[in-house]
């Protein structure tokens, strides 16, 4: 199997990125603005959903940001990113630095802050030497060390499973008659 050229990854990171961040604005746009505070038992808010996103978003990047170092990721751990960053049927437990704690007001505001972090990713992405993508890794909890091509997959992939969320608990709202 060859390997993808470094300029193939990069679009490949940007690609999903973008996907990803208006897979999530149109689920948020598509849930009644009074639908938006309201949970179920165990279930976030779209609020409070968007306020993790937001969180996440921002604290990965800021990892990216201070941390990476040059290193290399295991690339095997690709497949297993791919797989597990977006997987809604096992639940997982957020580290508590990104659990919502009510700073975000509103899901306009949490938009227009997830918009502006996206804004940054994509910015940092497009910005870094070609060679930075697999040539420096953080540490992550999905695995030891992630290199850049797969921190960002994770990125794009987290807001992907909360689009998902988003849209799961529309539908249980609406259900319960809450529409």
């Amino acid at each position: 199997m060859n390997a993808k050229s470094a300029e193939v990854e990069r679009d490949e990171v940007l690609d999903i990125l973008r996907h990803s961040c208006t897979r999530l604005l149109r689920a948020v746009d598509a849930v009644a603005p009074e639908l938006c505070e309201l949970s179920e038992a165990g279930r976030w808010s779209v609020l409070q959903c968007m306020e993790h996103v937001v969180n996440a978003e921002e604290g990965m990047l800021r990892l990216w940001q201070k941390m990476a170092q040059p290193g290399s990721a295991d690339r095997s751990q690709d497949e297993l990113v791919r797989g597990e960053a977006a997987d809604r049927s096992r639940p997982r437990q957020a580290p508590e630095r990104v659990v919502p704690q009510g700073r975000i007001k509103s899901v306009a505001e949490a938009r227009e802050r997830f918009v502006k972090a996206r804004a940054t990713t994509i910015a940092t992405v497009e910005q870094m030497p070609l060679e930075d993508l697999r040539g420096k890794v953080v540490p992550h909890p999905l695995a030891e060390f992630v290199d850049g091509y797969q921190l960002f997959h994770i990125m794009a992939l987290h807001t992907e499973r909360h689009a998902q969320q988003i849209d799961e608990s529309a539908r249980h709202l609406a259900a319960r008659g809450n529409a």
